[in-house]
Order: C-alpha cells, then sequence, then structure tokens
C-alpha cells in the first residue's frame, strides 16, 4: 500500500504537543509496512531541517520540504475582513505547492493519502483531480473551537471582533472541507462527538495518540510545581500568565519554599527569581518530567487533547488541570488526575499534593497506568492497520 502523508508543520525537532503527536502516529504508520511519501509544510516560524529526522525515520522515508510564507501582516489580514474563506487556512496555501504536489501526484500513484489539520484544505481540489487516492484528515482538534474561545476570553472589543470572525469563517471551511474528504481521524473521542454534533457526514475514527511508558523513575520527593507547553499556542500563554499572576502566588500564602519552574519551546528569556525559574526548551523530556514534581496546567481556552499531559501523565506525574484542559483524555477525575472547577479548587489541589508525598505518588502511579491501558502502541498499530486495509 502506498501512502502521501502531508504534515502543516516539520515533525523533528518535537517543539511541542502537535510535533508529538505526529512523530508517534508516524512511527504506529511506518510499523503496519506501508510504503510512505512524507511531504512537510515549512514557515519561516517552523523550519525544515532533514538533519533534525531521526536515522530510524529517513532510512525507511524520505522526507521533503514544502515552504510557504505565513506571516500575517496588517495587508493581508485586512484585506481578509473583506474576503471570503478562512485566512487561518489561506495562510498554508501556495502555488509553488500546488504545482510541486500537482506534478508529483502526475508521476506517482497513492492509495491513500493523510493530511495532518484541516490546514490543507485548499489543496484538496488539487488531491482529487490529479490522485483517486482515498484522503484521511487527522484531526487534532476542533480548529474553530479555539478561535471561539479566543475570542470569548478578549476583553479588547476590535481584537474581539476580529478573532469572531476568524473562528466564524473557519467553522465554515473546516465542516465544508471534512463533509469532502474520506475519513477523519480525530485524537479523541470527545472531538469525534463534537465533529458529528456538527452533521459532518464522512466517516470518524478515532485513533488515540499512541504513548510509550519511560522507563526514567518518577521523584515524588519534589513537591515543587512545573509548567511546560510551546509559548507559540495563545493557552498555553494565558496558562503562563495565571500561574504567575494569580494561582502560584496564592499558593505561596498557604506553603512556603516551594518553587514554579516554567517550560517549553519559544520562552521569551527571563531572569530567574527565587522561587521562579525558566527553563525554555527541553531536549530530554522524559528525563525533566522524571525529576520535576506536580504539572500544574490551568487551561482556559483550546480544544483538542493535551499532549504534553499524556506525556507527563506516562511519567508518572501527578497532574492539576482545568476541565477543558482534561478534555480529550478519558479519565476519572480524582483518580489519575486532579481537574478544578475554578482558581480557588486548583490552588487547594495544589497545595494538598504538595503536602502529601503518599497522594502525589498514589495519583501519578495510576495516571501511568491509565497511559500504559488506554494509549498503548501495539493496540494503536493494530487498529490503524485494520483502517487502512478497509
Amino acid at each position: 500500500m502506498n501512502i502521501l502523508y502531508i504534515s502543516n508543520k516539520p515533525i523533528y525537532p518535537k517543539i511541542d504537543g502537535g510535533c508529538v503527536a505526529m512523530h508517534n502516529f508516524l512511527s504506529c504508520l511506518l510499523e503496519t509496512k506501508v510504503n510512505i511519501k512524507h511531504f512537510s509544510i515549512s514557515t519561516l516560524k517552523h523550519p525544515f531541517n532533514i538533519e533534525e529526522y531521526p536515522e530510524s525515520i529517513q532510512n525507511k522515508i524520505t522526507p521533503e520540504e514544502l515552504f510557504v510564507d505565513t506571516r500575517v501582516t496588517i495587508k493581508s489580514a485586512v484585506k481578509n475582513i473583506f474576503s471570503k474563506g478562512s485566512y487561518n487556512v489561506k495562510r498554508f496555501y501556495s502555488e509553488d505547492i500546488n504545482n510541486t504536489l500537482k506534478e508529483h501526484l502526475q508521476n506517482n500513484d497513492y492509495d491513500k493519502i493523510i493530511l495532518e489539520t484541516i490546514f490543507l484544505a485548499d489543496y484538496l481540489k488539487t488531491f482529487r483531480k490529479y490522485s483517486k487516492a482515498k484522503i484521511f484528515v487527522r484531526s487534532h482538534n476542533v480548529e474553530f473551537k479555539i478561535w471561539e474561545k479566543l475570542a470569548a476570553n478578549e476583553n479588547k472589543k476590535l481584537k474581539k471582533t476580529y478573532l469572531s470572525k476568524l473562528a466564524k469563517d473557519l467553522k465554515k471551511v473546516e465542516i465544508n472541507f471534512l463533509n469532502q474528504v474520506d475519513r477523519i481521524l480525530p485524537l479523541s473521542k470527545e472531538d469525534e462527538e463534537d465533529l458529528k454534533k456538527l452533521k459532518i457526514q464522512t466517516e470518524i475514527d478515532t485513533i488515540p495518540v499512541a504513548i510509550s511508558l519511560p522507563e526514567n523513575v518518577k521523584n515524588y520527593d519534589n513537591q515543587n510545581f512545573f509548567h511546560i507547553g510551546s509559548m507559540n499556542w495563545k493557552p498555553n500563554i494565558e496558562a503562563v500568565q495565571i500561574l504567575k499572576n494569580s494561582i502560584f502566588p496564592s499558593i505561596q500564602k498557604n506553603i512556603k519554599n516551594v518553587s514554579l519552574t516554567l517550560a517549553g519551546s519559544f520562552m521569551e528569556e527571563e531572569e530567574n527569581t527565587n522561587d521562579i525559574l525558566y527553563r525554555g526548551y527541553i531536549e530530554n523530556i522524559n528525563d525533566f518530567f522524571s525529576k520535576e514534581g506536580i504539572l500544574l496546567s490551568p487551561i482556559l481556552s483550546g480544544s483538542g487533547v493535551r499532549i504534553k499531559i499524556l506525556e507527563s501523565m506516562a511519567n508518572g506525574t501527578p497532574v492539576i488541570t482545568t476541565i477543558l484542559g482534561a478534555e480529550g483524555i478519558s479519565i476519572t477525575p480524582g483518580k489519575e488526575i486532579l481537574i478544578a472547577k475554578n482558581e480557588k479548587e486548583f490552588v487547594e489541589f495544589a497545595v494538598h499534593l504538595s503536602k502529601s508525598k503518599e497522594e502525589r505518588k498514589k495519583i501519578g502511579q495510576q495516571a501511568r497506568l491509565f497511559i500504559a491501558n488506554q494509549h498503548n502502541k501495539d493496540n494503536i498499530i493494530k487498529q490503524l492497520s485494520e483502517l487502512l486495509k478497509k
């Protein structure tokens, strides 16, 4: 079976949860014994570097770059107000890329074309015209919902209006695009249900993110706190602001001598203080999780599964998050993870866990067991293999 696999950004280095999700999917796909051609959309923000791709991947596929300039300009943003379609999606379209794909499809036959996210929607006509392959779309989240929530949380009227228009335009394009492909592969049952509520007629099969259990032994002596997330994503920026300005100061009123570590790619350089430490991009994520204490993830906007939460759970890390932060993770609140309904409860959970090593260990080990059962790589490979054979 020949598969054309196109990602909306380079998978490597794994700088954020989206890259991790794509890496894990590609790893599973390679285990199904199919032939894969991989194109990666690259941008100034996410440049392509073949040297970042592991040798184990390069030995099986030959990744190629498709560059597009996705920078937002005032001129293009204003122009979008008076035009049809979604500005979010239009930014990923390039005539050069379209011509490259056209020529490639004219010279190669594929059984399946797998697209990462809806941002490749404007290339659908080319895929249909020059290929008979079935088109699958991996839906990391319901994209327009992210922008709806960003608009709802925005206080400035002009910006709120603009974000609302982006959300409205994206919703139309997203629904139309997903109704025209052959199959949708969301990462969670919650997203599957959301897509069905939108009256999308396309077949849907949920393929969870495969998460491997690291061998690192978790240090449950650490009673401090941390947050990790790519700082080029608005929900993570909001979460860090809330932590620094409100949640962590409230925690400190109840516990002395605790610290907060902030980590993630695209983090602006800031000086460490006595209680807040800035780490930036983490190279060895499993080593980081094993040494850190309690993950605080006060997510208030966004959509889809939080990959960093799944990775931390796999390491046995106790996690405190919001209802939205736990979206797409079919856990039992209070058992594998603590879900706070408001900021006051968030602080109470943090104080409780920080004071109890026994509770940290209990929740962390249950979290690890959950990942072993629900995100088992072998099970997901089998599910994916059966799906591709349909």
